[in-house]
C-alpha cells in the first residue's frame, strides 16, 4: 500500500528537524505537509501529538520520528484503526500476510519441538516444520512481488494436482530463486531437505546431535530472510532465548544402546551428509549459514559482584585473520567440572537384571566342582574379590540398612571379560589375589 504525498513530506520535515535539533513553528509544519487548514488542525491534535514537543515560547520540536520508518509513521497517522493501533506492522496484502504468519508460526513450532527435553523425534519434527516455514515464506515473497507460483513442465503447461488445482513450486525451486543456487543458505536448505526424506518416517533420535549445527543454520537463515523481506515486526528473536544445556555430553551407555538398534538407519543419514558436503566448495562448508558451529566454554565473571550476560555471541565474520587465529589458539581445552549426579542414573540395573544378562552371556559356570547358573551370592562374592564393587560406574549401595545394591551396564561387560580370563572367577579368588 502506498503512502500519501502529504504524509511523506510531513515525515521528511519532522525527521530532519529532529536530526538537527531545530525548532519550528506551526506554520512551518503546515506548509511542509501540504494539508488543508482543517486537516492540519485535526492531525496536529491527534495523530501528530506523540511526535511533537511544545516549548515555552510556543515553538515546536520533533521527537520519536528518527526511530520510526516512513511506513510506521504512515500507519500511525492512518485513519484506519487497525493500522493506527499497530503502527509497526507492515502493510501487506491479506494473502501475503497469511503466508508470512504461517511461516513464522511453523518456525516457532519447530523451535519449540527441538528445545523440548521430553521430545523424542526432535530432528524429524523440526526439519518437517521448517520446510513448511520456508515454503510459506518463499510463497509470500512470490505473491508480494507478483511472481508466478504455479509449477510448469518444459512446454510451459501448468501442472495440476487435480483438475482446476495447480501444483505450486516446491521449497527447493523457490529457494534457488530467492536465495541463489550457489549461496551457503541454499546449500543448507538442500542438505536438510535431503535429510528430511531420510528421517521423516524413521525413528532416529541419535542423529539429533549430528544435525544440530545444520538445524541452527536453518533457523538463523530463516530469521535473516523474514526480517529482510518483511521487517523486524515478524522477527523470531523477540520470542526466543538460548536453549538450556542440560549436560555437556550424553552417557556412553545410552549412546551405545541407541546405536545398537539404529546403526544402519543413522549411518545412511551421516553418509548422505558426508557425500553432499564433499561436493561443496570450502568457503560454503566454513560458512555459518551452511552449518552453525560453536564452542560452549565456561565463562568466568569479571569480579565478584558482576552481572555479566551469561551468553555472548561473537561474530566471527567481524574478526580479521589474526584475531581468528588467536581465538582458535585460545580454545585449547575446557576444564570439565564434576556435577553431582543421581547414582541411579548410572547404576540403573537391579541384581536380577545383571544375573539375567550373565545367564545369557555365560550360561552355566564352574562352581564347586559342577556347572551351574550364576546366583546372587556368587555374583556378590566375585564383585568383592575383584574390587568391581568399588567402581562407581558398576555398583552403588546406599548407606542405609536394608538398602539394595544397584548396578551399571558396565558390570556385565567386566564380569564377562574376567570370566574369559579365569573360568574359576566364581569358584575361588583370582590367581595372585
Amino acid at each position: 500500500m502506498g503512502v500519501s504525498k502529504q504524509i511523506e513530506e510531513t515525515y521528511k520535515f519532522l525527521h530532519a528537524k529532529e536530526t538537527y535539533g531545530e525548532r519550528f513553528s506551526r506554520e512551518d509544519l503546515r506548509g511542509a505537509s501540504g494539508w488543508s487548514e482543517a486537516t492540519f488542525r485535526a492531525n496536529l491534535s491527534k495523530k501528530l501529538r506523540p511526535f511533537l514537543i511544545t516549548n515555552d515560547d510556543g515553538s515546536l520540536c520533533a521527537q520519536g520520528v528518527k526511530g520510526a520508518s516512513l511506513e510506521n509513521f504512515a500507519n500511525h497517522c492512518s485513519q484506519s484503526i487497525a493500522w493506527a493501533r499497530d503502527p509497526g506492522k507492515p502493510r501487506l496484502a491479506p494473502e501475503v500476510e497469511a503466508h508470512v504468519c504461517k511461516a513464522r508460526d511453523a518456525a516457532l513450532a519447530a523451535v519449540q519441538v527441538y528445545n523440548n527435553p521430553a521430545a523424542y523425534f526432535k530432528s524429524a519434527n523440526y526439519v518437517v516444520l521448517m520446510m513448511i516455514a520456508y515454503t510459506s515464506l518463499f510463497h509470500a515473497i512470490f505473491l508480494r512481488d507478483g511472481g508466478d507460483l504455479r509449477e510448469k513442465d518444459e512446454s510451459g503447461v501448468v501442472k495440476e494436482l487435480r483438475p482446476g488445482l495447480p501444483r505450486l513450486k516446491g521449497v527447493l525451486e523457490c529457494g534457488a530463486i530467492v536465495l541463489g543456487k550457489q549461496s551457503p543458505a541454499f546449500a543448507n536448505l538442500k542438505a536438510m531437505f535431503d535429510v528430511r526424506n531420510q528421517i521423516e518416517h524413521r525413528a532416529l533420535p541419535e542423529v539429533d546431535e549430528r544435525l544440530d549445527g545444520y538445524c541452527h543454520s536453518l533457523l538463523h537463515n530463516f530469521e535473516r530472510l523474514i526480517v529482510t523481506e518483511f521487517s523486524t515486526y515478524y522477527a523470531l528473536r523477540t520470542s526466543l532465548v538460548h536453549a538450556i544445556q542440560f549436560a555437556g555430553e550424553r552417557r556412553q551407555e545410552s549412546m551405545a544402546a541407541v546405536r545398537s538398534v539404529q546403526r544402519t538407519e543413522s549411518d545412511r543419514v551421516e553418509e548422505l551428509l558426508s557425500e553432499y558436503c564433499k561436493a561443496l566448495p570450502l568457503d560454503v562448508l566454513n560458512d555459518p549459514k551452511f552449518c552453525f558451529r560453536v564452542w560452549l566454554v565456561p565463562k568466568l565473571a569479571n569480579h565478584q559482584s558482576s552481572a555479566d550476560r551469561a551468553i555472548e555471541h561473537l561474530n566471527i565474520d567481524a574478526l580479521d585473520a589474526e584475531q581468528r587465529a588467536a581465538l582458535q589458539a585460545s580454545i585449547v581445552a575446557v576444564r570439565k567440572k564434576d556435577v553431582p549426579t543421581d547414582p541411579y542414573s548410572v547404576c540403573c540395573l537391579w541384581e536380577k537384571d545383571v544375573l539375567a544378562a550373565l545367564h545369557k552371556e555365560l550360561g552355566p559356570v564352574q562352581y564347586r566342582g559342577s556347572q551351574r547358573a550364576v546366583a546372587g551370592h556368587m555374583l556378590r562374592d566375585a564383585l568383592k574379590r575383584t574390587g568391581i564393587d568399588q567402581l562407581t560406574d558398576c555398583c552403588y549401595r546406599p548407606q542405609r540398612a536394608g538398602a539394595r545394591s544397584a548396578y551399571g551396564p558396565n558390570v556385565v561387560t567386566r564380569i564377562v571379560e574376567l570370566y574369559k580370563l579365569d573360568p574359576c572367577l566364581f569358584d575361588m579368588p583370582l590367581a595372585g589375589r
